[in-house]
């Protein structure tokens, strides 16, 4: 198997010019969860991709 090369464009403490704003379920209003889900392990890695909706340009949108 080959190495993973794993990129992180979100830092709270230092966040880069060129990556996408993370906005908070606070942020734009979410409701509490119904319930969570806890994992038995932690993963070695984890891929977040938005699949739904339009594009989403600002935290206006």
């Amino acid at each position: 198997s080959q190495p993973v090369d794993i990129k992180c464009c979100f830092s709270p403490s230092a966040p880069t010019p060129n990556c996408p704003s993370i906005v908070s379920r606070s942020e734009w209003g979410a409701r509490a969860p119904k319930s969570t889900t806890g994992m038995a392990k932690s993963l070695p890695y984890v891929v977040i991709h938005h699949t739904t909706g339009g594009t989403c340009t600002a935290k206006s949108a």
